[in-house]
């Protein structure tokens, strides 16, 4: 990875192959989007956008929530549909990695994202523009045959470490796959 002022240049050679075997749980906030949506919204409009904004002014009642032991904020990208189209419908949860999600806020839900082989690609903040940016190449090596892998739609999961400033902040991507190996 390259740095482009605040934006890092990605490449196929930042990509790892990875397996998770056990479900990643996230409790958060959630909205329902695609990415045309996400790309045509006006500026901090959007679902997402919506959804990050509501976690910075009311942040997670995490005493009702059982925290995953790396107690990692993370996000889910779930219950994709509209496959057979270029802009699938799926399910943004921003909040919490949880171990269990028994009891939860009324407001918060949970999802699942199952084990599975995944493509993993480290950002480093500051997420507002990093975060998008690695997206947006992930997708577009997706769409035009770079990497060799076919995304399953099953889930994908960011998972974040934060740094004391927001530039020594790292994020993980997992993106879901097959033709691994």
């Amino acid at each position: 990875m390259q740095s482009n002022g605040s934006v890092p240049e990605f490449s196929t050679s930042d990509l790892k192959v990875v397996s998770i075997t056990k479900p990643i749980l996230v409790a958060g906030y959630q909205a329902d989007t695609s990415n045309s949506i996400e790309y045509n919204a006006d500026p901090g409009t959007s679902p997402i956008a919506r959804v990050i904004h509501k976690m910075m002014e009311q942040p997670l009642d995490v005493s009702m929530m059982q925290p995953h032991p790396a107690g990692q904020m993370a996000s889910a990208y779930t219950h994709f549909t509209n496959l057979d189209t270029h802009d699938p419908l799926y399910k943004f949860t921003m909040g919490m990695r949880v171990s269990a999600g028994d009891t939860l806020p009324t407001d918060v839900g949970m999802v699942e994202v199952p084990p599975g082989e995944f493509l993993a690609l480290e950002v480093p903040g500051p997420f507002h523009t990093t975060i998008p940016a690695a997206w947006t190449w992930l997708l577009g090596q997706f769409a035009d045959g770079t990497i060799p892998y076919v995304r399953t739609f099953e889930g994908d999961v960011e998972l974040y470490t934060f740094g004391p400033s927001p530039d020594d902040s790292v994020c993980t991507i997992y993106v879901a796959v097959e033709g691994v190996g």
